[in-house]
């Protein structure tokens, strides 16, 4: 079975890891490599990140690699063709990235992620066609993600793709602009022009200071550089902000059950959540736990510690599958 999910697992890596390195080498070009001891091993601005943490980006990197070779690759081949430098670069772009898109209040919302997370085809059952959470443990377990840090790598992701998307789709050009181009290509003038030669003309009088002052200050203008001003304008009108309708009871009571959640804490809960392939291995399970045998025991059975499976503060907007929100709260 877990093959069987090697190909959508791949595609997801590669979007979160393989692409951010694309962009990073036509935005900012390669960084300078810092020293992997240091307490930040790289620094962009206002974010740091350790050398623990570029190991396990590194880490990650290789197992993807090894997955779209079937197995064959290794951390040293990845030395070699400088995979460390990439991931520096990489984390380098992220984080400028991911920092610009805050300063112009760019928001990814939790639900917004977790509606990726189930309507993306990569992390559906072939079968049902339905969102697969044992396609999602894999990859968590695969590169060592917890379920927050795979989700807010999935945010920063559709982040920077609403930054960079907006400013490659620009703006529309002006109707001046597009007037004047238009004008330049299909635009045809007759000219007309007489040559009066030199000889012609006869000779020019001498010019005398008193004539020359009056002719530079009746064509001052000519002999000056047009003024230039940069500014910003923008209109208000008393009509755009005046209110036009007044606000009744019910309209304020509409308004509230429409932001409802907005005014309340929502409930938080902490639960411990394990995955098992088999039905007959998870029934076991389940008949173990309601004879009295403790949780843990049954998580280092398949493999995990009780802080691997607990979920701790939980919201129920935080659980991607709604069948496990539903069944905790």
């Amino acid at each position: 079975m877990a093959k069987n999910k090697t190909g959508p697992l791949r595609t997801i890596l590669l979007l979160l890891i393989g692409a951010p390195l694309i962009v990073s080498f036509i935005a900012w070009g390669v960084p300078e490599m810092r020293q992997m001891t240091r307490s930040d091993a790289v620094r962009i601005g206002a974010k740091g990140y350790s050398a623990l943490e570029v190991k396990r980006e590194f880490d990650r990197y290789v197992t993807n690699r090894r997955n779209q070779q079937d197995g064959n690759f290794s951390a040293e081949q990845a030395l070699a063709e400088g995979a460390q430098d990439q991931i520096v670069d990489s984390l380098a772009t992220q984080s400028a990235l991911d920092q610009e898109a805050m300063k112009m209040g760019l928001v990814i919302t939790r639900p917004m992620v977790s509606n990726y997370l189930q309507t993306s085809d990569q992390f559906k059952s072939p079968a049902t066609g339905k969102f697969d959470n044992e396609t999602l443990d894999l990859i968590l377990r695969e590169y060592g993600f917890s379920i927050r840090e795979f989700e807010e790598r999935i945010r920063s992701e559709m982040l920077r793709q609403q930054l960079l998307g907006g400013v490659a789709r620009g703006g529309p050009a002006s109707s001046a602009m597009v007037n004047g181009l238009i004008a330049r290509e299909i635009e045809a003038r007759e000219v007309s022009y007489v040559t009066i030669s030199e000889e012609a003309a006869g000779p020019a009088p001498a010019a005398t200071p008193d004539a020359v002052k009056a002719y530079y200050e009746k064509n001052k203008s000519q002999f000056m550089a047009p003024e230039y001003r940069t500014f910003t304008a923008v209109v208000l009108k008393n009509e755009d902000y005046a209110d036009q309708n007044e606000a009744t009871d019910d309209k304020l009571l509409e308004v509230y059950n429409a932001n409802k959640a907005k005014y309340e804490t929502p409930e938080r809960r902490t639960f411990y959540q394990i995955t098992i392939e088999k039905e007959a291995d998870a029934d076991a399970a389940i008949k173990a736990l309601k004879d009295g045998r403790p949780f843990e025991s049954i998580a280092i059975e398949n493999g995990q510690n009780l802080a691997q499976v607990t979920r701790t503060d939980v919201l129920k907007s935080d659980i991607v599958d709604p069948a496990v929100g539903n069944a905790v709260f």
